[in-house]
């Protein structure tokens, strides 16, 4: 029996996401999502069809994942170290410390406190989304 042919990812890809058609896709530079695809935001046609592979990679919406070292890895979005962000069901203020816990839930400074005025005490929030524009303007 011969051995099996390891497949390598050109270099050049980057990113991979799936859109509402289920296509998969690989990207030069980090997509956005406008609803329906993927695609870079200049317009730039620096991606390729990858239809080969059956990957599961979620929604579309929520597909995003970044190639490394020829794996994909689920990208996620961490509000950076005092970041404004809503967390939990009653949408209360507080800003972000930058990192998430091994099992996804964000932690911020407590009291709407900062690294500085709390000391660094933080608390987890696994329900936590960026404020909206109007929200920020209050």
């Amino acid at each position: 029996m011969s051995e099996p042919i390891e497949l390598k990812v050109d270099a050049r890809w980057k990113w991979a996401a799936k859109d509402k058609g289920e296509s998969l896709y690989a990207f030069t530079e980090k997509p956005v999502f406008n609803g329906l695809y993927w695609g870079l935001a200049d317009g730039e046609d620096n991606f390729t069809q990858i239809n080969c592979f059956t990957v599961d990679l979620g929604a579309p919406a929520d597909s995003l994942h970044q190639i490394i070292d020829g794996r994909l890895v689920k990208y996620i979005d961490i509000p950076a170290d005092g970041e404004r962000v809503i967390v939990g069901g009653d949408n209360r203020r507080r800003y972000s410390a930058g990192r998430m816990s091994d099992d996804g839930a964000l932690f911020c400074y407590i009291n709407g406190g900062d690294k500085w005025g709390t000391g660094g005490e933080t608390s987890l929030w696994y329900t936590w989304r960026r404020p909206t524009p109007e929200e920020l303007a209050e």
